[in-house]
């Protein structure tokens, strides 16, 4: 038997039992070998010694890109008729949420400490500002008093958790 008639056979069975279009999804795991962060693809080695190249998101676009680490192992799904897909990742380069415009994440504990640097050095020169004389002016228009037009208010401690949204979190 020739293989064009096994083929032909095999249609026919699929067709008389109703699976003839039916997707079959399989997952299976494997190490991811290489990363086209661009075209939204990596190339993963599965135990079989063949390699797959799969999808990291259902088409490229800026929604949440999720880019593995080379070496990391993955869960990849594939369906009879589709490209295979990772979902699952031990290790990540990358998060890239709706694009890349904006930059990375804040950092929020150190752009707490920093604005509280920040803040307590202008508090600091404030202070220093209103209550500072020129000791022995005897001259010209100079007084030896404080100033005449105080700044008023201080800055308040930044806390994190007016900066920080808590359902987003990451690492280094």
């Amino acid at each position: 038997m020739n293989e064009q008639h096994d083929r032909s056979i095999s249609t026919a069975i699929k067709k008389l039992a109703g699976t003839f279009t039916q997707q079959k999804i399989t997952f299976d795991l494997g190490n991811v070998v290489s990363v086209n962060a661009d075209e939204r693809t990596c190339e993963v080695g599965m135990d079989n010694n063949v390699t797959m190249t799969c999808k990291l998101m259902a088409q490229v676009g800026d929604g949440i890109l999720l880019v593995p680490a080379v070496g990391s192992d993955v869960l990849v799904g594939y369906f009879t008729y589709d490209n295979a897909f990772v979902f699952m990742y031990s290790d990540l380069d990358t998060i890239s949420l709706k694009g890349t415009e904006l930059g990375g994440l804040v950092k929020v504990i150190e752009l707490t400490k920093k604005l509280n640097n920040l803040e307590n050095k202008v508090n600091a020169i404030i202070t220093n500002f209103n209550s500072h004389t020129h000791a022995g002016v005897t001259t010209g228009p100079g007084v030896s008093g404080t100033t005449a037009t105080p700044v008023t208010g201080a800055l308040t401690p930044t806390l994190r958790t007016e900066i920080e949204n808590p359902n987003v979190a990451h690492g280094t």
